[in-house]
């Protein structure tokens, strides 16, 4: 089935609530003015290669696909990946791909976006960020709640190794919310479009040692980081003695320490 317009196209997403999967935690964007806004965010020009994660039925992909761009999309349901090669068949810069985005080789695109489902959303830009190393820009679409665990700063509620990670890759902030109206079938909470724009010249050594280190300190978020820090080097005398070379506080929590000093905490551990 082929559309003859836009409007055609996003009333026929409007129609298709009753098929969404649960399971795959999915919600079609039917609003054509959000999504067109989305896709602008994303400033994609000529020479960029552009991945969209969980293409769903096409609402980003629609306006993607406009330009000339090499574009790749993804999604695991096979009824989308069989609807997106009908509309998009034509578009020879347009390759449609059935695979999960945690598999998915990312290295060589430089524009990623996405609707993300929840229940993947933290894993998701995990492995975004530390695998698209070309990647300049990011635009992502989550649930509203999950907000606080990209931009949150030491002390504020969702700091954590997410917010962490992000803060010393690029910069990031939330461009618009969008009510769950705009979805099919409707969501339980709002959703918000968050742009990630990446340093130059990343390192991403030390990237991979962050979230080492954070996912370790933040498993147990009630014990101190002296605590914390025995359990992940298993070195009583070891850790002690670390954190008085830095001149730390043993008995702070993860949460009400910054970035540079786990950073400085990398460089005193050497590992």
């Amino acid at each position: 089935m082929k559309f003859a317009s836009q409007q055609a196209f996003f009333d026929f997403i409007k129609t298709l609530r009753f098929i969404a999967s649960k399971e795959l935690g999915q919600n079609f964007l039917v609003n054509e003015y959000i999504a067109e806004n989305i896709v602008a965010k994303a400033k994609i020009h000529k020479d960029d290669k552009v991945l969209e994660i969980g293409a769903g039925f096409g609402s980003l992909s629609y306006f993607i696909s406009l330009g000339e761009s090499e574009i790749t999309l993804l999604d695991v349901d096979p009824k989308i990946i069989s609807f997106l090669t009908e509309q998009f068949d034509q578009k020879t810069n347009v390759k449609i791909v059935q695979e999960s985005i945690l598999k998915h080789d990312v290295s060589q695109y430089h524009k990623i976006i996405g609707n993300l489902p929840y229940y993947i959303t933290s894993d998701t830009i995990q492995y975004c960020l530390l695998n698209a190393r070309q990647a300049k820009t990011m635009i992502f679409m989550i649930q509203k709640e999950v907000l606080p665990r990209l931009i949150a700063r030491f002390g504020e509620d969702g700091y954590g190794p997410l917010a962490l990670l992000l803060s010393f890759l690029g910069k990031t902030k939330r461009v618009f919310n969008v009510a769950k109206n705009n979805f099919v079938p409707a969501p339980k909470v709002d959703s918000v479009v968050v742009e990630i724009v990446l340093h130059a010249n990343n390192d991403y050594e030390t990237a991979e040692k962050l979230v080492k280190i954070t996912n370790s300190l933040f498993h147990h978020r009630r014990k101190t980081v002296r605590n914390n820090l025995r359990i992940y080097l298993d070195d009583i005398e070891k850790a002690d003695k670390v954190l008085s070379e830095l001149g730390v506080d043993g008995s702070k929590r993860p949460e009400e320490l910054n970035l540079d000093f786990y950073l400085t905490l990398i460089k005193q551990l050497k590992f």
